[in-house]
């Protein structure tokens, strides 16, 4: 072992490690193994819900967004939620997932084989990095073993795999291997592999790059605390400068995320209020965990956090070496009784504002026990960071982030106080506030929990039955968190009625398709958000697969059409959601299944072009609109695009000229963007109109029309078009 500056520096060895990352092929083979069974017929983490979401923005729905560069007006426009923009920033862009599965399938695998592939190669990263973290840290080989299976392992992990985005987890692993690398001599290498990182993981997964945001903070905090006066300002300033050159791409990534948050503003606070975490979620586990499904109504679907008795034994163990000194005895049992105060407070609503208080408390308290660990270290004239040291760096992030997965501690919308931790990181950092499932920053103190490991069976290796005890570890930990079920699905069959629709769309046609869900309340609101993702997401394949802009669409963000079209919608075919579609240019397909598919209808808006007896219809749709003054059409905010708009004025003895003006709202705040001549002689005619420059880009423009008074007009086809 060599020592550099603060850091003591263990050697990998190829072969050892190699070895090492054959065993978590093995073991997840095992864990794996209906997944691989079926690596080229079912999706690993389902193909309707959250995870067909991933699978649409593999299959084109991420690569198409970027065509044209960052400087297109185009730029993050995907083929769904028409006629929003911007939509690849509605939830996860999973941009570098998409990238490595566009190689793999230009190298001719099938999408669904590189899909599979690249999961199951995010879950061998997550406890191979998660074990090179942990040897590098400790030096501990076989702890760090256990340390990376435990994470790779771990149920959290499994029971979200319908969560593909979440199985990325090995950028905080790795994060935080530079971060402790970065305090070598090579801090400017290291420091901008962070950077990288946090590069790749805001690509894949925003949440975790917020995360490694934080991570970084804490680690500096912690380290300029144990080695006050050693660190010199200008290593700080580096590594800030170094970080940003790695991450410099982000430029062109971040501005859709802010043009999405300028038009529909925060997450409410109050959605982290109701999707935190407390000590139950930290003892609760997956419903389909084999051992320890009974916990799992302890709490809420989003914070199954709990991995085993195992796992809290090792921190067990790994606390009771770091405190073991008696300089550090009595401050470690103060912080300890707090802590355990605030986990206890923070499992009923009643106690919130004690939690509150306890939440801001327990971390100097912290805080104090890691001054005495710098004492200590001072005193003992160490050059490096000692393995306490180390330990403590991990405990301060573990400890931030067990403390945000509270949540608020409070809900405004109740007229409460939001006094948490959490509130900080909601008001200050960016982003931060886009979070709705906060406890999944509980995913953090899983890995810290899973490195401690590594730490906590160093004083065993004095044990004649160390390799004994260790290799019982693994299969125990397995057995704590196998689920006996995890998603896997095949992709849903395009129907049958939709193989014509090449013979009838145009080239700027957008196809709807009905129903956006099965149950509404009686509120007019969406009954089962879980419903409307499984049929959307499905949906928003099949319009891909058939190369057609849809108006449909399922993401974290919930647009106007979201929420208030499933409720305009639900009987169709009558005059009300003839209405609610008209007020949506380029619609001219509509694909409808139910238990009675209409064969002729009174609209004489809709024409049946195809149908089946499972009650699956495919109808063209050709709106007239009577112009009246609470009309309006939703358009795509592109600058360099235009309106063509078909007029019919009814009849007027004389046929007198008549005006209409068009009108946008939202960008221009009624701003007339043309004056259209209406002739009141029945006859149909042609008009375009130039759009003006987006001022919202996110924003669609909302038109609106001015008749002169007692002129009726009606409004046939109306198509937006991009300028060529």
């Amino acid at each position: 072992m060599r020592r550099a500056a603060f850091f003591p520096r263990y050697t990998f060895n190829l072969k050892k490690e190699a070895a090492v990352f054959f065993l978590f092929i093995l073991a997840l083979c095992l864990l794996r193994i209906s997944a691989l069974t079926s690596l080229s017929t079912l999706f690993l983490g389902g193909f309707s819900g959250d995870g067909g979401l991933y699978v649409w923005l593999t299959s084109g729905g991420a690569i198409n967004a970027l065509s044209g560069g960052p400087f297109a007006e185009t730029w993050f426009n995907t083929s769904a939620f028409f006629p929003y923009t911007k939509t690849l920033g509605y939830s996860d862009a999973f941009i570098f997932p998409a990238l490595i599965i566009e190689a793999l399938t230009t190298l001719g695998l099938t999408h669904l084989v590189a899909y599979n592939l690249t999961l199951l190669a995010a879950s061998v990263l997550n406890g191979f990095i998660t074990y090179l973290l942990s040897y590098r840290l400790f030096g501990n080989r076989i702890g760090a073993t256990l340390s990376g299976a435990s994470f790779m392992l771990c149920a959290y992990l499994t029971y979200n795999i319908g969560h593909p985005q979440l199985q990325f987890a090995f950028f905080l692993p790795t994060g935080l291997l530079f971060l402790a690398l970065s305090l070598s001599r090579k801090l400017p290498l290291y420091a901008f592999l962070f950077g990288a990182t946090l590069l790749l993981s805001f690509l894949t997964t925003v949440y975790y790059a917020l995360f490694l945001v934080v991570i970084a903070a804490v680690f500096w905090l912690t380290l300029l605390t144990i080695r006050f006066g050693e660190v010199e300002p200008r290593q700080f300033f580096r590594f800030i400068l170094f970080s940003a050159l790695g991450a410099l791409p982000l430029i062109c990534f971040i501005e859709p995320y802010l043009n999405i948050q300028k038009v529909f503003g925060k997450r409410g606070i109050y959605e982290a209020y109701y999707f935190s975490a407390s000590l139950r979620s930290f003892l609760s586990a997956p419903p389909s965990q084999l051992l320890y499904a009974f916990t799992s109504k302890w709490t809420h679907g989003e914070a199954h956090l709990f991995s085993g008795l195992l796992l809290y034994a090792s921190l067990t163990l790994a606390f009771y070496h770091f405190c073991a000194t008696k300089v550090l005895k009595k401050r470690a049992i103060i912080f300890v009784a707090f802590f355990v105060l605030t986990a206890l407070t923070a499992s009923s609503r009643v106690f919130q504002y004690l939690t509150a208080l306890l939440s801001w408390v327990t971390p100097v308290l912290f805080l104090l026990l890691i001054r005495d660990v710098a004492n200590l270290e001072r005193r003992a004239r160490f050059h490096y960071l000692t393995n306490r040291a180390l330990l403590t760096l991990l405990l301060s992030i573990a400890l931030i982030f067990f403390l945000i997965s509270l949540g608020p501690l409070g809900n405004p919308e109740k007229d409460q106080v939001a006094l948490g931790l959490y509130r900080v990181f909601y008001e200050f950092l960016p982003g931060f506030s886009s979070i709705r499932a906060i406890s999944r920053t509980g995913i953090v103190v899983l890995l810290v929990l899973c490195v401690a490991i590594s730490y906590g069976t160093l004083n065993l290796k004095k044990s004649k039955y160390y390799v004994a005890l260790c290799s019982a570890f693994l299969p125990l930990f397995l057995f704590e968190n196998l689920l006996t079920k995890y998603p896997l699905e095949a992709a849903a069959p395009l129907p049958e009625v939709l193989s014509s629709v090449d013979q009838h769309k145009s080239s700027n046609s957008v196809i709807a398709f009905l129903p956006f869900t099965d149950h509404i309340r009686k509120d007019g609101q969406v009954k089962s958000w879980g419903d409307f993702a499984s049929k959307n997401v499905t949906y928003m394949n099949w319009s891909n697969k058939l190369g057609i802009p849809t108006v449909n669409g399922y993401s974290g963000q919930r647009t106007h059409i979201m929420k208030n079209f499933p409720r305009k919608l639900m009987n169709f075919p009558d005059r009300r959601s003839i209405e609610a579609l008209s007020l949506i240019p380029n619609i001219d397909l509509i694909y409808y299944e139910g238990d009675n598919v209409p064969v002729v209808t009174t609209f004489p808006e809709l024409t049946l072009l195809e149908s089946d007896s499972s009650g699956k219809a495919l109808y063209k749709f050709s709106p007239s609109t009577k112009i009246r003054g609470e009309f309006y059409l939703r358009v795509p905010s592109l600058s360099r695009s235009f309106l063509t708009l078909t007029v019919q004025g009814l009849y007027e003895r004389g046929t007198p000229v008549r005006r209409i003006s068009v009108i946008e709202k939202d960008h221009y705040n009624g701003k007339i963007l043309a004056h259209l001549p209406v002739r009141a002689d029945g006859k149909e005619r042609p008009y375009k109109v130039m759009l003006p420059e987006a001022l919202d880009p996110a924003r669609p423009f909302r038109i609106v029309f001015d008749v002169d008074k007692g002129f009726q007009a009606l409004l046939k086809k109306r198509e937006w078009k991009p300028a060529p």
